[in-house]
């Protein structure tokens, strides 16, 4: 819960030096005055996550599941408008580890022999967002943002020494807007990476 600021309502103060009762003062609109006015409130809630699970099994398999919530509310009492935005998220992975896996490679021009497991990652989620904009004087509610998110997220790492860590991967992110002014998007992010470890 966070307001932005406040201050003193110096047309209330005024009434009540001027020997009006303070309990019975009200504006032009037949409103009570309050002592101070503010401009705007903000309440945030957030569950990441409102649902968990995590598992690993005996055959070095593993399981995850995530839902996730958030909401954020803005109260703008300047023009009387409150913009919501919420999100609902629903995350499932899977992941094997495929033990004392070897392989060959080539160090100083001659063949090496390593064995190393090879930790395998499949994640899916699915994110819904919304942003609607309710003025409450007209009693009317307008979407104006929002978009639906899916994401394949598959990965295989592999140690090589004790420092050097191979990673291969695959991302894919499908979005769909949720106004009519904007077009689908999909992105896709593959390739191999190495992270050395510079760390005793």
């Amino acid at each position: 819960y966070t307001m932005n600021s406040f201050q003193s309502n110096m047309l209330l103060q005024q009434r009540i030096q001027n020997c009006e009762p303070a309990n019975n003062i009200r504006n032009t609109n037949g409103d009570f005055l309050g002592d101070y006015q503010i401009s705007q409130i903000s309440i945030a809630e957030n569950f990441g996550p409102f649902v968990g699970l995590n598992m690993r099994l005996k055959n070095q398999a593993s399981l995850r599941l995530d839902m996730k919530r958030n909401r954020n509310l803005n109260l703008s009492l300047v023009n009387n408008q409150m913009t919501e935005t919420k999100g609902y998220e629903v995350v499932i992975g899977t992941g094997y580890i495929i033990r004392d896996v070897s392989m060959t490679i080539m160090s100083d021009g001659r063949p090496q022999k390593i064995t190393s497991n090879l930790d395998l990652k499949l994640d899916f989620s699915l994110r819904d967002n919304q942003t609607v904009i309710r003025r409450i004087l007209e009693d009317i509610d307008q979407v104006t943002a929002g978009q639906r998110i899916w994401s394949i997220k598959a990965s295989a790492d592999y140690m090589l020494s004790p420092k050097l860590t191979a990673r291969l991967y695959y991302d894919q992110t499908a979005s769909t807007f949720k106004t009519s002014n904007a077009f689908p998007t999909m992105n896709v992010n593959a390739g191999i990476a190495f992270r050395f470890n510079l760390g005793a």
